[in-house]
């Protein structure tokens, strides 16, 4: 076989690239700049590569971490066959419906939820997939004596705290709004598995804050799309920040990130670590990592998840709807249902260290048999090359 992947500045290239090589997959990179939406749609540089690539070079398929409809397009013209992987969610790529019909697309989502959605455009093209796990992380990465005393930490957290434009944008509200805006977010922080904010977030409250905050006339008014972009940070940004204030009152927690914050006085801030080379090491010598899941994700299961058990390392995470499907709470994996329940969880497994490591072992077990790339893309090929339904639920 041989593949054409589009390479940018993705998450998991290295890893995919890697397992092209282990598969004896014939491939070429084509690069481009991690691109704006508008440069996703059309890009005449790279779409100028890109068709002189096919009409010089047979490829069975082109590849892509998340969508562009400008590979798409270019697909279709040529009658190859495009596969997609989208790990964002929502999609970031502007109106996806022009393009995602086209026969030769086999555009595969993560989150089980944002399938179902993308399947009401097509869903002869839609298909759902979980994202995979770089098993070789755990061969490849030996902690020294120096490592495991740098990275030794009860609980770490490797993740953005996703400072959010929407503080600005209240501050600017009268208080009746203030207090409409908190309640919704106050309630969507205490529910987990179903997230409630776009049936509250209507386009006449949309409509009613803009007349608020800008007028009627101002080109730089609040939308949908913008809102509900912004409203999951905001959301996330509280959760993570409430959890680990209060997890590091009673243990070590250690958070790698870009930013700190003022009220964490009491966490160690790391800064930021190489997602390929360092990352690894903190999930290894961490007795806890946890995952904090961006709440625009639904019900998929985040790559971080996958990230932390390739390596062996136990995770704490909030409950995500497709967990159930996949792991069993308190073998392979500890989910949470509330703040209070995650630091009770916590001090749980820092009080018994060895059903804690026993639980980051069968997580690995798990995704070395679930979840590798080898798995994972044999499910796409077939249902590219062999008609596989078995990654379509609709």
């Amino acid at each position: 076989m041989r593949i054409l992947y589009h390479t940018w500045d993705a998450l998991g290239g290295f890893e995919t690239v890697d397992y092209f090589k282990q598969a004896g997959y014939e491939y070429k990179c084509i690069y481009n700049t991690a691109p704006s939406i508008e440069a996703k749609n059309y890009d005449p540089e790279y779409e100028e590569k890109l068709n002189a690539e096919f009409q010089s070079t047979h490829y069975d398929c082109l590849f892509s971490w998340n969508y562009f409809p400008i590979d798409a397009r270019v697909c279709h013209d040529h009658g190859i066959p495009y596969i997609s992987w989208t790990y964002d969610c929502p999609v970031y790529c502007g109106d996806i419906s022009e393009t995602l019909s086209f026969d030769t697309n086999f555009a595969f989502f993560f989150d089980k939820n944002q399938a179902r959605e993308m399947s009401r455009i097509c869903s002869s093209t839609v298909y759902y997939l979980p994202l995979p796990a770089d098993i070789s992380r755990v061969d490849r990465f030996k902690l020294t004596r120096e490592e495991k005393k740098k990275y030794s930490t009860d609980i770490s957290f490797v993740g953005q705290l996703y400072p959010s434009a929407t503080v600005y944008i209240k501050e600017s509200l009268s208080e009746y709004e203030k207090g409409y805006w908190d309640a919704m977010i106050d309630a969507q922080m205490k529910v987990y598995g179903q997230y409630f904010i776009p049936d509250l977030f209507t386009d006449e409250y949309i409509t009613r804050l803009n007349t608020q905050l800008y007028g009627i006339s101002n080109t730089h008014r609040l939308n949908m799309e913008k809102t509900m972009f912004s409203i999951p940070r905001n959301i996330t940004s509280r959760e993570r920040l409430l959890l680990l204030a209060l997890l590091s009152q009673t243990h070590k927690v250690t958070l790698y990130c870009r930013e700190n914050h003022a009220a964490l006085k009491k966490v160690h801030f790391a800064g930021t670590v190489n997602n390929l080379t360092e990352a690894p090491k903190v999930f290894l010598a961490s007795k806890i990592n946890l995952n904090i899941t961006l709440r625009s994700i639904t019900s998929g299961i985040p790559l971080r998840v996958f990230d932390v058990m390739s390596c062996a390392g136990t995770l704490l995470s909030n409950y995500q709807p497709e967990f159930p499907e996949y792991f069993t709470q308190w073998k392979d994996i500890v989910w949470y249902e509330s703040i209070i329940d995650a630091k009770e969880k916590a001090d749980y497994l820092l009080k018994h260290e060895d059903e804690c490591r026993r639980i980051g072992l069968n997580g690995f077990e798990n995704v070395k048999n679930n979840f590798s790339f080898h798995v994972l893309f044999g499910k796409i090929f077939d249902a590219v090359f062999h008609e596989s339904r078995d990654c379509q639920i609709f």
